[in-house]
């Protein structure tokens, strides 16, 4: 059984050390792979995998991931962006976005209980995306700063 971590550059990633220690603690025959590939052909290959069970995904594939979804959560479809890719057991591809979540917590943790806050997303990348998504969520006013107006 197959995991994998897509995007590039992530040779130094701790995921594969992480994932696989856990694997072997709890006795599961499992294995966590670096798949490092600015292309979407060789993650398409790898998915297609009979082998292939999931996948953490980041740059430059959050984006370009999202095509080889059969399905969506709400989140990813809102935010554009994939980061977590999961094999479902009639081997449909569900395509989920987790970022928002570790954001969100890390902010309404350290924000202030009070109303009229304001927010400000850098870049509109795949990460922009899900901040973005979190901080309307949470119902804060949200501003972008972006180089591209079209994005």
């Amino acid at each position: 059984v197959l995991y994998c971590f897509f995007g590039k550059p992530i040779q130094l990633s701790p995921s594969p050390t992480m994932h696989n220690t856990g694997f072997k603690e709890l006795g599961l025959n499992r294995f966590y792979s670096i798949c490092e590939s600015s292309s979407p052909l060789k993650m398409e290959s790898v998915l297609r995998s009979h082998r292939f069970k999931g996948a953490s995904v980041t740059i430059p594939h959050k984006e370009n991931v999202l095509p080889l979804m059969d399905t969506l959560t709400d989140a990813a479809t809102k935010i554009g962006a994939v980061n977590t890719v999961v094999r479902q057991t009639d081997g449909s591809y569900l395509g989920d976005n987790t970022d928002w979540i570790g954001i969100r917590n890390l902010l309404q943790s350290a924000l202030p209980k009070k109303e009229g806050l304001k927010g400000l997303v850098v870049g509109a990348g795949g990460t922009a995306f899900a901040a973005s998504y979190c901080i309307k969520f949470l119902g804060i006013d949200l501003f972008i700063y972006n180089r591209t107006l079209e994005k």
